[in-house]
Parts: structure tokens; C-alpha cells; sequence
């Protein structure tokens, strides 16, 4: 269509960067609606983005009484032990306990005595008499070796 037949008629002819687009739609019509293209790209405003971050999934990842495997995570922490390793319990990096041998999972509470040089004893000196600090530990209880037998010559 040419430029004078669209007016001389009264349709809207659009021209696109990328295609030419015609319609013919009379120009008094309420379907006309203006587009707007996007040939630079879209800009976003950086400034004062509320992200709160990535998620670090912190915390127990076992319970009391289930079974485990060598390797396995039993907690993630930082800053500071909140469970303590015990039986059959690794430290890796970040203070990430690990599981060193097969097993089920057991808590325990035991009572914490603190370094007489350390800051924390002189906190525990003012506690009421009677009165403990307790940490709690995560042991892994060996299963039994079932199946595993040796020759009496071997013995």
C-alpha cells in the first residue's frame, strides 16, 4: 500500500525497525492501539534493591535415631560450635559436621567446663550455685558388623 492510498482512505499504515507492518484498520476505530518497541533494550534502575541474598540452608540436617553413612552432613554452622562433635564425628571446613563411620544419629547433652584463662569462666563464677553450662554433642553409634565372620585358624 502507498502512503496516499492509506490516507486518502483513512487507514493507519505502521513502520517497525524490524518489519512493516499494515493494517487495515479505519483511523476513527477504537482497536487502533500505538505499540511501542523495544530497539535499544530495556534499562532497570540499580539503586536501592532490597536483596536480601542467597539462602544458606544452616542448621541439623539429621535427627535423633536415623541412619547415616560415611560422609554424610549432620549440621552446618558458623561463627561458633553450636553442636559439638562427638563419637565417630568430623569437623570440616566451616564447621560442618560430618559422619566418619556408618551408623544412627545420637544427641547428647554434656556439661561444658570452660578454660580457667578464658572469658567464659569468669561468666560461669558468677552463675548460682549448682548451675552448668551444657553443650550439646553428635554422636554416631557404629551398627554392628553382621555377616562378617572370621576362620577359627585366622582367630
Amino acid at each position: 500500500m502507498s502512503a496516499s492510498f492509506c490516507t486518502r482512505y483513512g487507514f493507519v499504515k505502521y513502520n517497525s525497525a524490524s518489519s512493516i507492518i499494515k493494517c487495515l484498520v479505519p483511523k476513527d476505530s477504537p482497536a487502533v492501539i500505538q505499540t511501542c518497541y523495544a530497539s535499544t533494550g530495556q534499562k532497570g534502575y540499580t539503586r536501592n534493591k532490597n536483596i536480601t541474598g542467597h539462602p544458606k540452608h544452616r542448621g541439623w540436617k539429621v535427627q535423633e535415631g536415623d541412619t547415616v553413612h560415611q560422609g554424610y552432613i549432620l549440621a552446618t554452622q558458623i561463627h561458633k560450635f553450636r553442636w559439638h562433635p562427638g563419637a565417630n564425628v568430623a569437623v570440616g571446613r566451616n564447621k560442618t559436621l560430618n559422619a566418619t563411620c556408618s551408623g544412627t544419629v545420637r544427641f547428647t547433652k554434656e556439661i561444658f567446663i570452660p578454660n580457667p584463662s578464658s572469658a567464659l569462666a569468669e561468666a560461669v563464677a558468677t552463675f548460682p550455685r549448682g548451675a552448668f553450662l551444657y553443650k550439646t554433642t553428635i554422636n554416631i553409634v557404629p551398627r554392628p558388623d553382621i555377616g562378617r565372620f572370621r576362620l577359627v585358624e585366622t582367630v
